[in-house]
């Protein structure tokens, strides 16, 4: 089952390559991709070979889903997938909690992703077209700003021991997987830090560091699929490990084309989960950031500053949750009766109490996280969003517009503003 087929590697250069996947603003650093090479790639046969997490960067698991193939493409994959993938996250790693915090479906024939007039892409529509392109979906700066974010809805414990950011990825049609699947490179055969080439990724809404593969060493790399995966099983792979002693600490991945595939091959159908997870029982010394002491403390009165940084993250919020099908369906069905007895100030105030801790206001008081909301709702920009969610279509209509959408397209993963509202929402 291993086969060959081209990938396009950068060359090596001083320069820091930038990537927009949205209009380029007067102040921001000029497009640089540099030169590439595009090279004869053999992709192996992974089920004639053992991966780990800790060696490999990844490793195939198997764990049947209690979801179909529609489910997949409805609110299910919050309210119910979540939790599976949680109950796996922790069994198969360890982990004494599970952050989940975003997802993606792909499925080129129902992509509902699109490039707007100014060039911009959004990646934050409920389905995407295939990742082709080598990348990892972080890196340690941003890993870590993940982090912080998150370990403020956790308990204490989690601040400190070791944390993981990780994908779980996994075949939602009920055929095997035959076309454009997702190949993984064995991180013990890359050359560090040598083949790392930072890659500044900015999109609508988001900026992301990323690596992308320097072609220098790509004779001495291991890439690896798993041939005809199927619903039951999940290829769970590190985007960061902050434990430096694994040798797997951050997978490269793309979606290949197979040269040796049927012609009507049917097409892929995917989902990817996003999660941190946090070993709180982690033995030998911390490898988490180290956290201002003041961090987690609740305020007294109200902090004008961390009311107006959260005002900011409220308007981010309710902006990405009206762009985006399936969290829109979701606020209107979870927080209808907020928005019809108290309009759109209430439903920023149920953002504002920031349950998950993903706006950086769950300890604040409650006179800060009020003037967070009324900052969000006098400045005009999340009242109009809140008010374009609930009096725009409704969430059956948006569920059946994202899956009646049909437009090729292919996108890096770029979730810092989904991260923003995942976690409230998944708790409605």
């Amino acid at each position: 089952m291993t086969f060959t087929t081209q990938l396009s590697h950068y060359e090596p250069d001083t320069r820091r390559r930038v990537t927009y996947l949205r209009a380029r603003a007067d102040d921001d650093p000029p497009a640089y991709a540099g030169s590439t090479q595009t090279l004869e790639t053999v992709i192996h046969d992974a089920r004639a070979s053992s991966h780990t997490l800790d060696e490999s960067a990844f490793a195939l698991v198997p764990f049947p889903t209690a979801l179909n193939n529609e489910d997949f493409y409805s609110e299910r994959v919050v309210s119910d997938y979540y939790a599976e993938m949680q109950d796996l996250l922790k069994k198969h790693t360890g982990a004494t909690h599970a952050k989940i915090f975003h997802h993606q479906v792909r499925c080129a024939e129902k992509s509902d992703a699109s490039v707007a007039k100014d060039g911009s892409f959004d990646t934050s529509t409920s389905v995407q077209g295939y990742a082709h392109g080598i990348h990892t979906d972080s890196s340690g700066p941003h890993a870590e700003t993940l982090w912080r974010h998150f370990v403020q809805g956790e308990p204490a414990e989690c601040r400190s021991g070791r944390f993981v950011y990780i994908n779980a990825w996994r075949n939602i049609s009920s055929s095997p997987i035959e076309q454009d699947h997702l190949a993984v490179l064995d991180e013990r055969s890359l050359v560090k830090p040598d083949d790392y080439v930072h890659v500044d990724l900015k999109g609508v809404g988001y900026d992301v560091l990323q690596y992308g593969l320097s072609s220098r060493n790509a004779g001495r790399h291991r890439w690896f699929y798993f041939p005809k995966m199927v619903r039951d099983e999940v290829l769970l792979f590190k985007q960061y490990d902050s434990d430096c002693s694994k040798s797997g600490r951050c997978c490269f991945h793309t979606a290949v084309r197979d040269p040796t595939a049927r012609a009507d091959a049917p097409p892929r159908e995917s989902i990817e989960v996003r999660a941190i997870l946090f070993f709180a029982n982690h033995e030998g010394p911390n490898t988490c950031p180290v956290l201002p002491a003041e961090e987690g403390a609740t305020d007294d009165g109200c902090d004008e500053a961390r009311a107006r940084e959260g005002a900011t993250k409220l308007a981010g919020a309710c902006t990405f949750v009206k762009s985006n099908a399936m969290y829109r369906a979701m606020v209107q069905k979870h927080m209808k009766a907020d928005y019809e007895t108290g309009g759109a100030l209430a439903v920023i105030r149920k953002f504002a109490d920031d349950e998950q801790g993903t706006l950086g206001l769950k300890s604040a008081s409650a006179e800060t996280k009020e003037r967070a909301a009324e900052l969000a709702f006098g400045a005009g920009l999340a009242t109009r969003d809140v008010d374009e969610i609930f009096c725009g279509p409704s969430a059956a209509v948006l569920f059946l517009q994202s899956l009646q959408q049909s437009r090729l397209a292919a996108a890096m993963a770029g979730c810092a503003i989904g991260a923003l509202v995942a976690g409230r929402l998944s708790q409605s």
